[in-house]
């Protein structure tokens, strides 16, 4: 099925029909076939009644094929085999065209060609040179239209033009010289029709090198073009897109067991264009229809490039752009941009507008949404695409070629990963300097070498930052499917600057039923950014339901150091409280996070532009997670706001236990869990049910214990 899709893609419909009647006719009488030749050519030209006439040519000559095949008379079984082979060739051609109309023109046009070669061959083994000419010219004719579906070219369509004028005023030199003087006359107007389809094909010739004298216009023709290319893909893993998104389709159950679905993920696409080198597809109703999404992110690199994207097609009018369109055969049939906003309803209590976007709408194949919001960390980078559902890859590309994304679905190079995984290496630890820097196009342009020669020079101490860490990086699966690189051994030398484990509050619960259940639901699904819970339609409450700050993509945690369990620090002195609180392993650092000693709201704000009010930390002046945990560690009072962002979704692999405030609550919330099935043999998540659910109010080593350096729990 990828090859034909691939095939369908790649074909141009010309705007007049083409074929042999005399092929579809061979079975009837002379005067008969000479007749519906000469009518069926005249009504083929009217584009929609052509294509039904084919439709129904091939049922004929399935029809007159198979009738050949078992003719009982035919004494030389190899004509009936030959025959045979027919009727199976006119049967493919015909479901082709049932199914694709383009694809199945060109099969039965090439099958034309074939057949006519073979014609005109025995007309001159048996030196009937004059039909031979006439029968090579029909041959060229097919040849030129296959031609012209093969390349889009429109000095093709010229030349078949001008020969049907020359092939119909030969045929009507013959029916003259044969008195058949309605027959010359039909031809004779056929030439003329087809004089004017040549001059008709030549303007379009002139208006189309006008327009690319314009270079706004060449610029979009090119990427029209570009969709047309596809070559490339043609092995892609996605290929048989269906398929691929039906069997990486991530779908967990909560507390209750409600089926949660989180899309199709699939890492290692994009290159430098795409952010995490991660796309998501997802398939949901739009409108009564139902549709496949692309959903990803592009790196601020190349964000200010999209803007001068959609500056360019906003400056074509709807019937240039329209020209443009028929000229390259693109599967668009027309373009608009609006404005819109992304489908799922991004709300922000701060900022209404935080689901802007631009929507270019692709008639004919779908639309796509790029955000428009410039203060909106989380949504200006993120690109939406809704395809109808039956489409392929090559229509995809399409889709993206004309806003200059195609990149997003190519496969990434070996080179691409190891930037990916120099650049999370490099904001980890000198987030100061890595961000403004992995924000250039220089840092995706520079060799490897080059790339981590800068990154040396630009800061001495990241040549033992590459020796220690960059050969131990793993790939950490965030769903299935979905990859982050972890750093391995950044655990350990967190717990030596003093961190002690993670925690978060379970908030927005208000009794124990709704609690017990949020945590079953933690305990299956993991915590989850707002941003994935808003990606996936599920209406959850939680911290960092504001887009404004940028907090919206990561999971808010707070970090307990060695120096609070000396302290004996009460839970209740952190800002956030809650009757059950949640022990997150020090393994979830390695796979990258932000942070800041107050309560940040999660800041992602880069630019100079910050609110009036704004008194928080910077996010281009935060520390690494190494200096954060030294500040912390050695800080003369309690930071109860600190904070530390986890991206997207924190496992239940990395969940260590459960801090309860009382031996009430344990046991209740012991025999939920056990009612819900997330205790087996007296362990949860590979841990003791004891061990994992402790009754404490205040930070003490033996409460962390377990949450030291030991492995991960469990699977993702």
């Amino acid at each position: 099925m990828n090859y034909v899709n691939y095939i369908q893609h790649l074909i141009y419909k010309p705007d007049t029909c083409h074929r042999r009647y005399d092929f579809d006719l061979q079975y009837v009488g002379e005067r008969v076939k000479q007749i519906g030749k000469v009518a069926l050519s005249f009504i083929g030209l009217y584009r929609p009644m052509g294509s039904a006439m084919s439709i129904g040519m091939n049922v004929v000559r399935v029809a007159a094929a198979l009738h050949e095949a078992l003719d009982k008379q035919q004494d030389d079984w190899r004509l009936s085999a030959v025959a045979l082979v027919k009727c199976i060739v006119a049967g493919f051609a015909l479901v082709a065209t049932l199914s694709n109309f383009a694809s199945g023109l060109f099969l039965i046009t090439g099958i034309d060609v074939v057949q006519s070669g073979g014609v005109a061959g025995q007309l001159l083994l048996e030196k009937e040179y004059k039909k031979a000419v006439d029968e090579l010219l029909q041959t060229l004719g097919s040849a030129l239209y296959l031609g012209f579906m093969a390349t889009g070219a429109l000095e093709v369509m010229v030349a078949f033009a001008a020969l049907q004028v020359v092939i119909s005023l030969y045929q009507a030199r013959s029916e003259f010289a044969e008195n058949h003087f309605l027959e010359a006359g039909a031809k004779i107007a056929m030439a003329l029709v087809r004089a004017n389809q040549a001059h008709g094909y030549v303007q379009q010739i002139r208006k189309r090198d006008a327009y690319l004298q314009m270079q706004k216009m060449r610029t979009v023709f090119e990427r029209l073009l570009k969709g047309k290319d596809v070559q490339h893909l043609i092995r892609h893993p996605l290929a048989s897109l269906q398929e691929k998104i039906e069997q990486n389709q991530v779908v967990l159950f909560d507390a209750e067991g409600n089926e949660m679905q989180f899309g199709s993920h699939f890492h290692g696409n994009g290159g430098p264009l795409v952010k995490g080198e991660n796309l998501i597809f997802r398939t949901k109703i739009v409108d009564g229809k139902e549709v496949l999404e692309l959903d990803f992110k592009i790196n601020h690199a190349f964000r200010e490039h999209i803007d001068e994207v959609l500056r360019q097609l906003r400056q074509i009018n709807g019937k240039q752009m329209n020209d443009l369109l028929a000229f390259s055969g693109s599967h668009i049939q027309g373009i608009s941009i609006e404005n819109g906003c992304f489908a799922n309803g991004i709300q922000d209590f701060y900022q209404q507008d935080a689901g802007k976007a631009h929507r270019i709408n692709l008639n004919g194949l779908g639309c796509i949404f790029i955000g428009a919001s410039e203060h909106h960390a989380n949504l200006y980078d993120r690109v939406v695409v809704q395809i109808d559902a039956n489409r392929s890859l090559y229509e995809l590309h399409e889709m993206l070629s004309i806003v200059d994304l195609d990149r997003a679905i190519c496969i990434s190079t070996r080179d691409d990963i190891e930037r990916l995984k120099m650049g999370h290496l490099f904001r980890t630890f000198f987030p100061r300097e890595a961000t403004p820097f992995e924000r250039t196009e220089e840092f995706f342009n520079l060799s490897l070498e080059d790339l981590k020669t800068k990154m040396i020079e630009t800061v001495p101490e990241m040549e033992s930052i590459f020796s220690t860490y960059y050969h131990k990086m793993k790939a950490e699966q965030v769903f299935n499917g979905r990859v982050r690189y972890r750093i391995d051994g950044l655990a350990q030398a967190a717990y030596e600057q003093g961190a002690r484990a993670l925690t978060a509050a379970i908030t927005g619960a208000y009794s124990d039923a709704e609690l017990f259940s949020r945590i079953a639901s933690l305990l299956r699904i993991g915590m989850l950014a707002v941003e994935v819970r808003d990606e996936n339609g599920l209406n959850t409450p939680g911290l960092g339901n504001t887009y404004y700050t940028g907090g919206a993509d990561s999971v808010y945690t707070q970090l307990i150091t060695e120096k609070n369990c000396r302290d004996n620090m009460d839970f209740n002195e952190l800002h956030y409280h809650s009757k059950v609180r949640l022990l997150i392993s020090l393994k979830a650092l390695e796979t990258g996070t932000y942070q800041y000693h107050t309560d940040n709201w999660g800041s992602r704000v880069y630019d100079d532009n910050l609110p009036w009010w704004w008194i928080g930390e910077e996010y281009r002046s935060r520390e690494s997670i190494l200096e954060f945990i030294r500040a912390e560690q050695n800080s003369l009072q309690l930071n109860s706001g600190n904070e530390v962002m986890l991206k997207e979704r924190v496992a239940p692999s990395f969940f260590t236990g459960l801090v309860v405030a009382n031996e009430q609550t344990k046991r209740s919330l012991i025999d939920y869990l056990a009612s819900v099935g997330l205790i087996s043999e007296g362990r949860i998540l590979n841990v003791d049910v004891e061990r994992f659910i402790q009754v404490g109010s205040h930070a003490s080593e033996e409460l962390f214990q377990e949450n030291l350096l030991g492995s991960k729990n469990g699977s993702l």
